[in-house]
């Protein structure tokens, strides 16, 4: 969320719910996302992800468990289709919160770049996560500390276990 005030209350809101309730309720805001992982992936993807991972630690208490104690700041970049520019979007991990920028953050801990929306697709629903294949193949560039990519790679995949993507 981009306004820490409303975040927090919502929280306090959401804590009265059991998990399975939380947990329904993210499924039930995450069905754009779902589409673009199972049927189409668009330049969208990225900023679908983390927005419904954003909602998801503000709904539900056992998947902030995730984010508990931990801080750190991330860079995310794809090159959309048709050379149009590196679409970059940065998230903040502190004090058991999420935070959202539309803009690179200068001090990250970790910059990923996908080449394309498809190789972002593909690298969040592999089963094996390893970044260094990708690498490897020059689909994917990272510069800073990986293990914050493996960190942020246990979210995703617990978030999909949530909201019901294979």
């Amino acid at each position: 969320m981009k306004h820490p005030l409303i975040q927090r209350v919502l929280e306090k809101i959401f804590r009265l719910l059991p998990p399975r309730w939380s947990d329904g309720l993210t499924r039930l805001f995450s069905g754009r996302l779902k589409r673009q992982i199972e049927v189409q992936v668009t330049d969208d993807l990225l900023g679908l992800l983390l927005g419904v991972m954003d909602l998801a630690f503000v709904i539900s208490k056992d998947f902030r468990r995730n984010i508990k104690g931990f801080r750190g700041k991330y860079v995310f970049a794809t090159e959309p289709a048709g050379g149009a520019g590196v679409v970059e979007e940065s998230i903040a991990f502190a004090d058991g919160a999420m935070r959202r920028f539309d803009d690179a953050l200068s001090d990250y801990n970790v910059k990923v770049t996908f080449s394309d929306p498809a190789t972002l697709r593909k690298y969040v629903l592999s089963t094996e996560h390893d970044i260094l294949d990708l690498m490897l193949e020059n689909k994917v560039t990272v510069e800073g500390n990986v293990n914050y990519v493996y960190r942020f790679l246990f979210m995703v995949s617990d978030l999909f276990k949530r909201i019901g993507i294979q």
